[in-house]
């Protein structure tokens, strides 16, 4: 516990990236970990500016932003003249609802492009073609669903376009204008662009048990984000083990599929994967993998799909995956984990030039995190930090920012952990999912046939398998002691401690062989009562009961208890080490009526006159 891989990047003073996975990581110890990587990067930033030094190399100039293009020095201070209020009413106003919300900024962001259109390009733009499927648009769709990439810009810069105004400058410029003017409400009111205050979350709600034929399954919604989750317990040759084909890596029995379809943003299109679908996907196992306890009897897949997003649903992710892997009777070491995505506006103080004013947001919306300066994605529990990813679009952002928000998170953490508890707080106790168990077959049996295990997982579900000598079974528990039934009757096998009746064929001096004719139950060893072993059958199985397993009381022949041809109750004990023949007891049988008929002969034999 406490354990950690941490990958830092940053600057002299800064930190430009920081990904970590971990066991449940104190927030102290963490910190110090920060500090510490801090300052094992400035000999490499000592070196890299020697070598440029060295090198003589000129930075290129960057792509110039909206308020550094010459021609258009007056576009965005003509567009904050266009919106400001209209952006202002709906930021200190909001509409209930988030569509009510969009729909509100939408005709906004439409409304004056129009009119900055007519006054700089002499036309107003197509507003049908604008409008177009985006009355229920929103950029912080296109930020949770582009990683920040805007669709409204389509890559394009004041730059791109030699400084001079065109319809999509244009739209940068009313970007420009509905950031600057929610930064003022945030920082002039202290009230988010939902209504919240900074560290309030979103309506929470958590429920379990949603679709009954999966292992397990979860719904968890935040706001707008909802993600819905199953977990299935499979065979644990359904790891992934990357050794198998030469790369390497760990053995994976844990693992993640993230979907996020076009319909959770208001869209439509294919449901291909990405590297958004796949980054998420591996922070949501990286949340995750270390809070679930790596055993080598199977594998669990995870699936988590976004039914609806307005931001973070990776940490929406998590908090479904931890109640999924409960419902599934899973349990997680240090209890479920949970997560939360910390965002951060900045600007200029306007009391002290030079220096810069933050806030610390607790779990930011989509449009937030479009407009805002950091997304820190957080997860973790009541032990620690499992799982953090920091994604920020300033140069670099202070250390004590970041641990300011590494705060923020610790109640944020737990008020949902107190809600995900409502809805299960501990593993399933009455989960019926599949187990998985391997044991030693006799060697004196013939190896089982293929088409014999194919053809029992197939009639009773249950996957079986011999490797090495080892039966390998894995399915629902109340099948899988029936199916084990089944093979052991069409391979004529015996099971250690199971009662059988045996006939005896002969007897010898410390003993009689006895051959096995039926169960206990009254079940042929060599068939089964569907047919399914009728190819397989075999001949009586031969096994030798030791004159100390005839009875409770000492006899000096087995011929005081035994007769040739007559059947008797025993239980399996073992096989012999040598000649690996069954050996049975008739002293070790539950039921008595055998063992006393035995030990009233043994009696009467011994009272009898010589």
């Amino acid at each position: 516990e406490g354990g950690f891989d941490l990958l830092y990047a940053g600057t002299e003073d800064k930190a430009v990236m920081i990904e970590l996975t971990g066991h449940r990581v104190p927030r102290n110890r963490l910190k110090e970990a920060i500090q510490f990587a801090h300052a094992e990067i400035q000999d490499g930033l000592k070196s890299l500016r020697h070598f440029g030094r060295e090198v003589k190399s000129q930075k290129p100039p960057g792509p110039k932003t909206i308020t550094e293009a010459p021609s258009i020095d007056n576009l965005v201070e003509a567009a904050r003249e266009e919106c400001r209020a209209e952006f202002e009413s709906v930021f200190l106003n909001p509409p209930n609802g988030r569509n009510e919300r969009e729909k509100a900024l939408w005709d906004i962001r439409l409304a004056t492009r129009e009119a900055l259109a007519q006054r700089f390009l002499g036309h107003a733009e197509d507003a049908e073609k604008k409008s177009a499927g985006g009355a229920e648009k929103d950029p912080g769709d296109d930020a949770e669903r582009k990683d920040g990439v805007c669709a409204e810009k389509d890559g394009v810069c004041a730059e791109e376009d030699g400084g001079h105004v065109t319809e999509a400058v244009i739209a940068q410029a009313v970007s420009e204008v509905e950031s600057q003017v929610l930064r003022e409400c945030v920082f002039t009111h202290k009230r988010r662009a939902d209504g919240r205050t900074l560290n309030q979350l979103r309506p929470l709600q958590a429920e379990v048990g949603l679709l009954p034929s999966a292992h397990g399954s979860a719904l968890f919604t935040r706001g707008a984000t909802q993600v819905l989750t199953t977990t299935t317990i499979g065979h644990p040759d359904l790891s992934e083990f990357p050794s198998r084909y030469g790369f390497p890596g760990e053995t994976k029995r844990v693992m993640v599929t993230y979907e996020f379809p076009p319909y959770s943003v208001n869209e439509t299109g294919k449901l291909t994967p990405g590297r958004r679908e796949l980054g998420h996907g591996a922070l949501t196992e990286r949340g995750i993998r270390h809070a679930v306890e790596m055993r080598r009897d199977r594998s669990l897949r995870v699936h988590t799909t976004t039914t609806g997003s307005n931001g973070s649903s990776s940490m929406a992710s998590i908090c479904a995956a931890s109640m999924a892997l409960l419902h599934a009777g899973v349990d997680l070491v240090g209890g479920p984990v949970a997560g939360v995505s910390i965002g951060l506006f900045s600007r200029p103080d306007p009391d002290n030039p030079g220096e810069t004013m933050y806030l610390v947001l607790t779990d930011i919306l989509g449009l937030e995190d479009y407009l805002g300066d950091m997304d820190f994605k957080i997860a973790g529990n009541h032990h620690g930090i499992t799982a953090i990813q920091l994604d920020t679009k300033l140069p670099g952002l202070p250390l004590g920012v970041l641990f300011e928000a590494l705060d923020a998170s610790e109640p944020a953490l737990s008020e949902i952990l107190d809600v995900m508890s409502t809805a299960i707080s501990g593993p399933r106790a009455d989960a019926n999912v599949p187990v998985y168990y391997e044991e030693e077959i006799d060697r004196a049996l013939d190896r089982p046939h293929k088409s014999l295990m194919m053809e029992l997982t197939r009639k009773t579900g249950v996957e079986m398998r011999e490797r090495n000598g080892r039966l390998q079974v894995f399915g629902i528990p109340e099948k899988t002691e029936a199916a084990r039934e089944k093979f052991y009757r069409a391979v004529g096998g015996l099971r250690v401690d199971s009662e059988y009746m045996v006939t005896v064929v002969s007897i010898q001096e410390y003993g009689a062989v006895v051959h096995v004719v039926a169960e206990a139950d009254g079940a042929e060893t060599d068939t089964d009562e569907s047919g399914l072993a009728s190819s397989f059958q075999r001949e009586p199985k031969e096994g030798f009961m030791h004159i100390s397993d005839m009875s409770k009381r000492f006899i000096e022949s087995p011929l005081e208890v035994v007769e040739v041809g007559r059947t008797y109750r025993a239980v399996c004990t073992g096989q012999e080490p040598l000649t690996r023949r069954p050996t049975f007891s008739i002293t070790r049988v539950s039921t008595s009526r055998y063992v006393e008929d035995i030990d009233k002969k043994t009696e009467a034999q011994a009272s009898s006159p010589s």
